[in-house]
């Protein structure tokens, strides 16, 4: 009885271990993909314009300025919408 009352704790100390590296390794990962991704929609919008495709590129705008407020990429992504017209 008391082996396997140590095998349930050291089992279950492994697991709680295991599970709160693994989130804390996923966060950073998260904010760089955030990060590149207004840069990505804005790059697309830039290639649609440039391909005179203005309705996906005022699409793809929209999308930035909406998801990603704070980015640094809402100023230009509001000129160019102006553009897209």
């Amino acid at each position: 009885m008391l082996r396997r009352t140590i095998a349930f704790g050291v089992v279950t100390l492994t697991l709680f271990f295991l599970s709160w590296g693994s989130s804390q390794a996923q966060t950073p990962n998260t904010n760089a993909e955030a990060e590149q991704s207004d840069k990505i929609l804005f790059e697309r919008a830039m290639e649609a314009i440039n391909k005179t495709q203005y309705g996906a590129a005022r699409s793809l705008l929209e999308t930035l300025i909406n998801n990603y407020a704070d980015s640094a990429f809402v100023s230009p992504a509001k000129l160019f919408i102006g553009d897209a017209w």
